[in-house]
């Protein structure tokens, strides 16, 4: 399934049929939430028309599904806005367009006063650049060495698979794995190495 949320859904759904449990408007409006914010409001190719269908049925319970989606997917802190700016600053494009990474330094994480909390969806960013096929967000979380990488796959490639090569994982589609490095530059360049199109 396309998101936690399905899973639940028919659990609830079943539940309720057998009278086990009732069924209110937080609860629909939670499982719909879930639902859309694990399919990036139903974007995501692994959506099928059971997700669809389900989101449905939680809209025709008299859910307000336009307030819940503006609230996930475009309320955003004044914090997260000067992330995603340094973000779009600090991004780079390689092989030809393909690839492109966004670096978020300890050092520019604090002079910008942030918590990791605002940036966790900084790769999204690469990803809505036209013409990427994989994006990637390189942050430092502390002033140590180690650094996070969160991976995203446009199209064909795996980035699963790229993940894996550091220890990481996730699906082909949404992957990430943690690299011990000398800078953030290195980091960069470990990864960007281990990417190859076919």
């Amino acid at each position: 399934m396309a998101a936690t949320g399905e899973i639940l859904f028919d659990l609830i759904k079943r539940l309720a049929e057998e009278e086990r449990i009732t069924v209110d408007e937080a609860m629909c409006i939670d499982l719909y939430a879930a639902i859309s914010g694990d399919t990036g409001c139903f974007r995501y190719s692994n959506v099928t028309p059971k997700t669809h269908i389900r989101a449905a049925e939680l809209v025709a319970s008299g859910i307000d599904c336009a307030d819940i989606n503006r609230r996930l997917f475009e309320n955003k802190s004044l914090e997260r806005l000067r992330a995603q700016s340094a973000a779009i600053s600090n991004m780079e494009l390689f092989a030809d367009g393909k690839i492109a990474v966004v670096t978020f330094p300890y050092a520019l994480k604090i002079a910008l006063g942030l918590s990791d909390a605002n940036l966790d969806a900084l790769v999204d960013i690469p990803r809505s650049l036209s013409g990427v096929e994989v994006a990637l967000c390189i942050r430092q979380p502390l002033p140590e060495g180690k650094f996070r990488v969160s991976c995203r796959s446009n199209g064909s490639y795996d980035v699963a698979a790229l993940c894996r090569k550091f220890d990481g994982g996730g699906h082909a589609r949404a992957a990430g794995c943690t690299l011990t490095a000398l800078d953030i530059g290195d980091a960069m360049r470990r990864i960007l190495s281990a990417i190859h199109f076919e």
